[in-house]
């Protein structure tokens, strides 16, 4: 339930950024990075960003319209980590390497029904970052449309 209205708070936020406060246009956003991890290193990386969340506890106590500054408006910062379930393996950097680009897809880019992961939808795009994109490039969504 938490995760639901969670979400719906920063996709209302996020999709409305004409309704911001034009200070904050330039300090806030969205970033998101896929990597490949082992449990452990994510483990690890997940305590570390908690730790940079929770050192937003000083701020608490402006829960109490008493003690918050005039300017003060309500944010939040949302941090998820998990497993990536449903997009198609990136291929192996050495097949790269090799002059090997076939990525198994068709002439419009998606990948072929034999070639899609169990349970994924149809029209399915491989995940990869585009060249020379910044970090903040979403992933494709099954579709091939961006959330």
């Amino acid at each position: 339930m938490w995760l639901d209205r969670s979400l719906a708070r920063a996709r209302r936020s996020l999709t409305a950024l004409n309704s911001w406060p034009k200070d904050l246009l330039e300090t806030l956003g969205g970033s998101t990075r896929g990597l490949y991890l082992t449990p452990e290193q994510a483990g690890e990386l997940y305590t570390e960003l908690r730790k940079t969340l929770e050192r937003l506890d000083r701020y608490r106590e402006r829960r109490d319209p008493n003690k918050r500054p005039a300017d003060a408006l309500p944010i939040e910062f949302i941090l998820l980590g998990y497993p990536v379930l449903d997009l198609p393996p990136l291929p192996a950097a050495d097949a790269r390497a090799d002059g090997d680009t076939d990525d198994h897809t068709t002439a419009d880019g998606l990948i072929p029904p034999d070639r899609r992961p169990a349970g994924s939808g149809e029209n399915v795009r491989p995940h990869r970052r585009p060249a020379g994109s910044g970090e903040n490039v979403r992933p494709p969504r099954h579709n091939g449309q961006t959330e």
